[in-house]
């Protein structure tokens, strides 16, 4: 096994991300008000049959439960498919 490191080209972008200020930012604010950040981020990026009344709580995979049946049809059906290949 090599040892060898490889770089990714500078070009390299991430679509999601424009550099590592920005990802610094987004995870300051998820760690001081992970409710407002992950309200918005649920809201901006996910397509909801209903709106969720609350965002975030002690036990994230309880909320995430509750809430994935409130998705869009489509995105869960993504999920699924996701699920089945991966």
């Amino acid at each position: 096994m090599s040892n060898k490191t490889y770089l990714p080209p500078k070009t390299l972008t991430n679509p999601y991300l424009k550099d590592m200020d920005e990802y610094s930012q987004m995870y300051k604010e998820s760690i001081e008000n992970p409710e407002s950040f992950f309200g918005h981020q649920a809201k901006e990026n996910l397509d909801w049959i209903e709106p969720f009344r609350s965002t975030h709580n002690n036990n994230f995979i309880r909320w995430i439960v509750s809430h994935i049946f409130k998705l869009n049809k489509s995105a869960l059906l993504n999920l699924h498919i996701t699920q089945l290949l991966s």
